[in-house]
């Protein structure tokens, strides 16, 4: 099958949605498929990035797409940027079907984001609540509603899909994303120590509930210390969220890492604390698992498709600073424990390969192609 991946950000191997494009294209040209890849910057040159670009990415990408759409049996189209390429196709059957790739559903982590604002866990200005509807949600929720098949990464987003998009169950997929054989290293010689956390310093990613869940652990392990690597963001800045007590103890890496410097820190830290507020199949998380490196991590998105709560790390709840710091407690307060999760999280991590999700999402191209043909 003859497949485009468009992906609405910049090609950058190093980031996670660049990282999952790649892999995907990867895993389905290794099953014979032929895949062009496109990312921001090859269908917007001069406006990637920008605020333009929200409104104007979809528009040029459906152009390039129709133009060029003896080329492709089937689109992959990651949810922001296919609207005006699923209202063409609904006016155009012949074009290619369209499947809407949902890494975390944007108009549900909008509404998490504003119930977590209420908790002083995520800001969300007056002119972004007025701006997010008004030119993007309203492309995000077209796209999944026009086309033909959409992929998810949770079983959360399934269930939105369904009861709050009016998706029929049947016309949606949900997969896992993976990690590839390299990820597998053991762990370093040296003890590990120390939490990990991995991600853009973001509220999505849970930056405003990590100082207080470090608040909260330090007293009691009065030596320990947080790294936070590729928080894309300057370490005063960081700093600047955690008390001044706190912020000796904070290790700040904001550059994006490449791979082997990011398995060297999974097998160098006593535990990978993702605090996120939303999540779809976060990679580093399975990353951090096939290290060895125990997880405690909070239950929302794909994270509980996963993570198997007890056996292989320990999941809290939503926004709750105490429950991951209790988490977080007997980890780090039980080697036994710790080491049996780490075992455990491997043995999971296996599971997960990028071949099985590019075989998800291929099955996923056929009902698309398949529902088309049906309808022609």
């Amino acid at each position: 099958m003859r497949f485009l991946l468009a992906a609405a950000v910049r090609n950058s191997p190093n980031t996670g949605m660049g990282k999952w494009a790649h892999r995907v294209a990867e895993a389905l040209a290794q099953d014979g498929h032929d895949v062009t890849l496109w990312f921001e910057d090859d269908v917007l040159p001069d406006r990637a990035g920008t605020a333009a670009s929200v409104l104007v990415y979809p528009l040029k990408l459906c152009q390039k797409i129709v133009r060029q759409r003896d080329r492709f049996d089937v689109v992959v189209v990651h949810e922001p940027g296919g609207f005006w390429y699923g209202l063409a196709r609904k006016m155009s059957p012949a074009l290619p079907p369209l499947v809407a790739m949902c890494h975390n559903v944007e108009s549900k982590w909008f509404r998490q984001r504003v119930a977590a604002a209420r908790h002083g866990l995520a800001s969300v200005p007056l002119g972004t609540r007025v701006k997010t509807p008004l030119f993007r949600n309203w492309q995000t929720d077209g796209t999944i509603r026009l086309a033909d098949h959409v992929v998810c990464l949770s079983s959360e987003d399934r269930q939105y899909l369904v009861a709050s998009l009016g998706r029929d169950n049947d016309d949606v997929t949900r997969v896992t994303n993976g990690v590839t054989p390299d990820d597998f290293v053991p762990p370093g010689d040296k003890p590990r120590r120390d939490i990990l956390f991995v991600g853009g310093w973001q509220d999505v990613k849970g930056s405003r509930l990590l100082p207080e869940i470090l608040a909260k652990i330090r007293p009691r392990y009065p030596g320990l210390a947080l790294t936070i690597a590729g928080s894309g963001v300057a370490p005063d800045a960081v700093a600047q969220s955690f008390s001044a007590a706190d912020r000796d103890s904070v290790r700040i890496i904001p550059g994006a890492l490449g791979a082997q410097d990011l398995r060297a820190l999974y097998q160098s830290h006593a535990v990978f604390l993702m605090p996120s507020l939303s999540e779809g199949s976060p990679l580093s998380l399975l990353e951090a698992m096939a290290a060895g490196c125990p997880v405690v991590a909070a239950a929302v998105g794909g994270i509980p498709d996963i993570v198997r709560d007890g056996t292989d790390g320990l999941l809290f709840r939503r926004m709750h600073a105490g429950d991951a710091t209790e988490k977080l407690a007997r980890v780090l307060g039980d080697v036994v424990l710790a080491s049996s999760l780490g075992d455990a999280a491997v043995q999971r991590a296996r599971a997960f390969t990028w071949n099985e999700t590019a075989l998800g999402i291929a099955a996923a191209a056929r009902a698309a192609v398949t529902k088309a043909l049906c309808h022609a």
